[in-house]
């Protein structure tokens, strides 16, 4: 047991830096994509455009068939039948595969009958851009449906490494292209034909460890047709329950579209800064905790009421204080994102976005991580039907922020609320029907403890940038791009010393974190 928890710590974090230096990437190529798209009608019908197979990725692809095809392959492995997974692999790549690949052609063929779901309120100079932008990037998603296979295939064999890398090419050759683009002054649908050379610099590494692995696809069988029925029929409530909570993300698009031009764009940056430190806190736990959950469904189903508990509260433990460094440098992040792109106004409006925001950042960890657990206990419907509840709260909630309550402010608020309520009841849910009850007196100890460590976190991280800022204008000048991204520098590398005492001083405050120790 404690060989595998120094394992899963080891693969946690591996994936967790790996996805930390992804977002970092991600960050700069924000930044670089920022200045070359601008604020206006051709961003927003960029992000849009790129949205679209953003969201058939995550359902089809990374979100559904990841989540049925991982527990079974780790099923297979564990009762002895790892010949037979190339069969299976063979069987849903060409099945699935032939589906994605018609989708394609007719997104390419047909851009404007997507759009008009996805963005009604756009104008026409904004559907046109969108089509001409959309009919180029759409194939990404068939680059990222063989991703996918590859890695399912990995991760059951217990190797995270190059799939946690392969973001991080995918945003080092976008930065590239936004460093040529805007230096040649380049059209928006150069960035369009980038989108594909990256996709296909995630695709490769993929692929050489899926050689390396000694892993390949197989002979079609009768028996890889039993198992590919198996795994769809756990694809299909995956694919409701993935695609529900991509509905959420589709609802704020359409919404949006109505709104004023620009303010589209302004709430997607906001959403990307909300999900990195999700991506490194609840995507990295998720996705290598879904293996080890599938092997303690299978073994020693007991201690996963254990291995809730203590997951949930390192994420808290981590999320709590980044939420906050969110909070804190909200404007600053959007004054280095948008430089002289962007008014004060919608500075402002994109900071209070951010805000609101970062109050979900630890919400939305536990409910990834608990909604894998499900999966590991091949439930695959009751997450979602709670999502399916939640949305059309989420429905109710952008009716009512358009109509009556602070436009887009309603529209960041509602996803939050309804996660807030998505989390009960998948803990009461799990409980009830899996007998994993969530150890709340442990966790209120535990939050009792935190407390006080976070209380002098906060305090020394706000002494020491005060005294930086400062002395800061001695050496740089005041109000200048260079001022910003100092300030902003400066108060990364304190939250990361701070992060890093909190780490350290854990034990002396007598926080007990099973999942980070040796």
């Amino acid at each position: 047991m404690e060989s595998e928890k120094r394992s899963l710590l080891k693969k946690t974090l591996q994936v967790g830096s790996l996805t930390f230096l992804s977002r970092g990437f991600g960050l700069v190529r924000d930044i670089l994509q920022a200045w070359f798209l601008g604020i206006g009608p051709e961003s927003d019908a960029f992000l849009t455009a790129f949205r679209i197979p953003n969201m058939f990725r995550q359902i089809f692809a990374e979100g559904a068939l990841s989540a049925a095809l991982i527990p079974y392959l780790t099923r297979m492995k564990h009762e002895g039948r790892s010949n037979e997974i190339g069969s299976l692999l063979s069987m849903v790549t060409i099945i699935l595969g032939s589906i994605v690949a018609i989708l394609c052609i007719v997104i390419v063929l047909c851009p404007g009958c997507i759009i008009e779901v996805f963005a009604p309120g756009f104008k026409p100079d904004q559907i046109a851009f969108t089509s001409r932008y959309l009919s180029i990037m759409f194939p990404f998603i068939f680059i990222v449906f063989l991703c996918a296979i590859l890695t399912a295939a990995l991760q059951a064999v217990n190797h995270f490494f190059t799939p946690a890398l392969a973001p991080v090419l995918f945003n080092i050759t976008l930065i590239v292209a936004l460093i040529t683009g805007i230096y040649y002054s380049m059209p928006v649908e150069w960035l369009c034909y980038a989108v594909l050379a990256s996709g296909l610099a995630k695709l490769l590494p993929r692929f050489l460890a899926f050689k390396y692995k000694n892993l390949s696809f197989g002979h079609l069988t009768k028996k890889s047709w039993n198992d590919f029925k198996h795994v769809i029929i756990k694809v299909g409530p995956c694919l409701a329950g993935v695609g529900v909570y991509q509905i959420n993300i589709l609802l704020d698009t359409v919404v949006a579209s109505y709104l004023p031009r620009g303010q589209l764009t302004i709430l997607h940056y906001a959403y990307r800064f909300m999900h990195a430190p999700l991506a490194v806190l609840g995507i990295a736990t998720s996705v290598t905790f879904l293996p080890y959950f599938s092997r303690m469904a299978l073994q020693n189903k007991e201690r996963l009421r254990f291995c809730l508990t203590e997951v949930v509260k390192v994420l808290v433990w981590a999320a709590v204080p980044v939420s906050l460094f969110l909070m804190f440098t909200s404007k600053l992040l959007f004054e280095v994102l948008f430089s002289q792109k962007a008014t004060g106004a919608q500075i402002i409006l994109a900071k209070n976005m951010l805000i609101i925001l970062a109050f979900g950042i630890a919400i939305l960890s536990i409910n990834r991580v608990m909604v894998r657990l499900f999966y590991a206990l091949q439930d695959t419907k009751t997450p979602t039907w709670t999502f399916a509840l939640t949305t059309a709260l989420k429905i109710a909630g952008n009716i009512f922020s358009i109509t009556v309550y602070g436009g887009i402010y309603g529209i960041v608020t509602a996803t939050i609320a309804v996660d807030l309520l998505a989390t009960p009841a998948l803990l009461i849910l799990l409980a009830r029907k899996h007998n994993v009850a969530f150890d709340f007196s442990h966790f209120l100890e535990f939050f009792r403890r935190f407390l006080p460590q976070l209380a002098l976190s906060i305090i020394a991280f706000l002494s020491i940038y005060s005294i930086a800022l400062y002395f800061l204008p001695i050496f740089i000048e005041s109000n200048t791009k260079l001022f910003y991204g100092a300030q902003l520098t400066i108060a990364s590398i304190l939250l990361a010393s701070i992060m890093l005492s909190m780490l350290l001083t854990r034990k002396k405050c007598k926080l007990n974190l099973y999942f980070l120790e040796k």
